[in-house]
């Protein structure tokens, strides 16, 4: 590499529009927008119920200027972030953070599970079957982050059985 040379990265240059989105996502989930719509297009009408996110549990996997972003916007509606890093560091936004290796523990609490993930080998299907598995009926999905960390197989199914409410992903895999 030439000594004149300069590298630079747009580290943290995504991340207020990734709280918005974040931000937008759990409150469409919450509120059933994506099937207020579908009904509003059918000419029917239908009554959904839904709470306030207030109280609701926000797993945010990857707590990084994407993931640490939502967590700010969130946790002021009052819901309860839990962030999910390699190490456990403390993160903005959320009241408590644990490493990725204790993921089990906290997923079957989650009301959304937020992935914000870099691709590395260690995310690479970090949200396997047996990981959805684990997810209330009522827990709905945001992926903003790498596709390789989902299962988009198994989250595909989940959503044809109606064992996940929902999923808004910023990120495909082609097959899907």
């Amino acid at each position: 590499m030439k000594d004149d040379l300069v590298l630079t990265n747009s580290s943290g240059a995504h991340a207020k529009k990734a709280g918005e989105f974040g931000l937008m996502s759990i409150l469409m989930l919450q509120n059933h927008m994506t099937r207020l719509i579908t009904h509003q297009k059918n000419k029917e009408f239908v009554s959904l119920f839904s709470n306030p996110v207030h109280g609701k549990t926000v797993v945010v996997v990857g707590t990084g200027s994407l993931g640490g972003s939502m967590a700010k916007h969130v946790s002021k509606l009052g819901a309860n972030i839990i962030g999910v890093n390699k190490r456990g560091n403390k993160a903005e936004g959320c009241s408590k953070t644990i490493t990725i290796d204790k993921i089990d523990s906290i997923l079957p609490e989650a009301d959304f599970l937020y992935l914000a993930l870099p691709e590395t080998p260690e995310t690479k299907k970090l949200i396997n079957k047996k990981r959805l598995d684990m997810l209330k009926t009522t827990c709905g999905i945001v992926n903003i982050g790498r596709q390789s960390a989902m299962d988009y197989d198994a989250l595909s199914e989940k959503l044809k059985k109606n064992e996940i409410a929902g999923a808004i992903l910023d990120v495909f895999s082609q097959n899907h």
